[in-house]
C-alpha cells in the first residue's frame, strides 16, 4: 500500500493510480486497472489539487483497488476530482472544495489618488464537481463540503481633487493731485482705480466610482454512486454545498472641496487712497462618486446519490 502524508498536491500521487481508463471496458478490465492502481493511504494528509481558475478548472482522476483516508482532507480548489475504487475506507476525513484561508475571492483594490474609482472584485469560484465510484464497500464517516466562494468586496473609490484657488484681484490704483490754483500746493491722494475682487475658487472634483461586489460562487455537485440495493446514506457520507454570498459593493468616494476664494486686490496704503478688494467665494464641493454593484447571489449546489447494478455502473463510466 502506498502511503502519502503531510501537505501534497495531486502530482505526489502516482501515475498508476491517475491514468486514465482503456477504451475497451468491462468488469474484468476494471479490476484489472484497480489492481494496477494498487492501494493508497492518506494519513494525516492534506491532498491539494492546485491549478484552475474561476472559469478553467483542472480534472484529477483517481482509479484504484483501495483507496483509505485517515484524518485527512482533500482540498479541490473548486477543480473536479473523480474518484473509481472497490473499496473506500474513512475516519476523520473530510473533501472540501476551499479551505478556510480560501473561502472568499479577491477584493478589489481600493483607490489612492484622488478622484481615481475603486477596483471590482473577483467573483467566487464555483464549488467544482466530486464523483465517486464505489465498486464493493464503504467503511468510516466522511464530510464533503463543496461551498461555493464568497465575492470580493468592491474597492472604495477615492476623495475627488480639490478645487483650484480663486485669482487674485487687480490692484488698485491711487492717483496724486495738488490743491488749489495758487501756491503753496498741497499734495493730496486719491483713488483713480478701485481694488478689483477676489475670484471664485474653483470646484471640487467629483469622487472616485466604488468598485463592484464579486458574484457569489455556486455551490459544487457531488456524485455518488454504488454498486448495491441502497445508496449510501447521509449518515456515512455527509454533503454540503451552500452558495457563497455575493461581494459587498464598494463606496463611491467624497467629492473633492471646493478650491479657496482669491484675495482681493491690495488697496491704496496712503489716506485718500483705494479700499482693498474683497475675498472671493471658495468654489462648490465636488460630486460624490457612485457606489458599485453588490455582487449576485450564487445558488446552492446538490447532489446525486445512486445504488446501481454493476452494469448500469460500467456504463455510466463508457
Amino acid at each position: 500500500m502506498k502511503t502519502l502524508t503531510g501537505i501534497i498536491d495531486q502530482d505526489a500521487i502516482p501515475q498508476e493510480i491517475t491514468a486514465p481508463f482503456s477504451t475497451r471496458l468491462s468488469n474484468e478490465a476494471i479490476q484489472s486497472r484497480f489492481r494496477a492502481g494498487g492501494k493508497l493511504r492518506l494519513n494525516n494528509t492534506v491532498l491539494e489539487l492546485k491549478g484552475g481558475s474561476h472559469n478553467d478548472n483542472t480534472y484529477t482522476f483517481l482509479a484504484l483497488s483501495e483507496l483509505e483516508m485517515i484524518n485527512s482532507k482533500i482540498v479541490t480548489n473548486g477543480n473536479t476530482l473523480v474518484v473509481f475504487c472497490n473499496s473506500f475506507l474513512s475516519k476523520n476525513s473530510s473533501i472540501i472544495s476551499f479551505d478556510e484561508q480560501n473561502t472568499k475571492a479577491d477584493d478589489g483594490t481600493n483607490a489612492i489618488e484622488r478622484g481615481h474609482h475603486g477596483g471590482n472584485a473577483s467573483p467566487g469560484d464555483n464549488g467544482g464537481n466530486v464523483a465517486v465510484h464505489i465498486f464493493k464497500k464503504f467503511d468510516g464517516l466522511l464530510d464533503v463540503n463543496l461551498l461555493g466562494q464568497d465575492g470580493g468586496e468592491g474597492g472604495e473609490g477615492a476623495t475627488g481633487t480639490q478645487g483650484l484657488q480663486g485669482t487674485t484681484g487687480r490692484a488698485s490704483e491711487t492717483r496724486t493731485s495738488y490743491d488749489g490754483i495758487e501756491p503753496p500746493f498741497n499734495l493730496i491722494f486719491y483713488c483713480h482705480r478701485r481694488a478689483g475682487n477676489g475670484g471664485v475658487g474653483g470646484n471640487g472634483g467629483p469622487g472616485g466610482n466604488g468598485g463592484n461586489g464579486g458574484d457569489a460562487g455556486n455551490g459544487g455537485l457531488f456524485q455518488l454512486y454504488n454498486v448495491g440495493s441502497e445508496p449510501i446514506s447521509n449518515d456515512f457520507i455527509k454533503f454540503e454545498g451552500n452558495a457563497g454570498k455575493a461581494g459587498k459593493k464598494g463606496t463611491g468616494g467624497d467629492g473633492g472641496n471646493g478650491g479657496s476664494g482669491g484675495a482681493g486686490g491690495a488697496g491704496g496704503r496712503v489716506r485718500g487712497g483705494c479700499s482693498a478688494g474683497k475675498k472671493g467665494a471658495n468654489g462648490k464641493k465636488g460630486m460624490k462618486g457612485s457606489d458599485g454593484i453588490n455582487g449576485t447571489t450564487g445558488i446552492n449546489g446538490s447532489e446525486i446519490r445512486e445504488a446501481l447494478s454493476l452494469d448500469d455502473l460500467i456504463d455510466k463510466i463508457k
